[in-house]
């Protein structure tokens, strides 16, 4: 699901970036996880702006919410916190990340 996120996030912005008009580019700032990132955007699309910062943030909050450390509500902290040794149901891209750090 997290991948899908991503990969819906640059099909939306590879088009907008390879048909990039002379003009001044958007450039989109924000500030997760303790650092920064940046999209830069064709200035044909300002009137997207507000919507793909809103869909930006949503992603990076999504991915915030299920799997930092410093957010005590976390679904990682929950994990790491609970003295539970039931099976318990997590989401696809938690699932994924878990999986991903057992196979390095």
């Amino acid at each position: 699901m997290l991948v899908q996120k991503i990969s819906i996030l640059i099909l939306f912005l590879l088009p907008i970036a390879c048909n990039a008009p002379a003009g001044r580019p958007i450039i989109i700032n924000g500030m997760t996880m303790g650092t920064v990132y940046s999209v830069t955007l064709s200035s044909e699309h300002v009137e997207k702006k507000i919507e793909l910062v809103n869909d930006i943030n949503s992603i990076l909050d999504d991915i915030n919410q299920k799997m930092s450390t410093y957010i005590s509500d976390s679904e990682l902290s929950n994990i790491n916190q609970s003295s539970n040794t039931e099976w318990i149901t997590i989401s696809e891209e938690l699932f994924q990340v878990i999986q991903s750090a057992q196979d390095i």
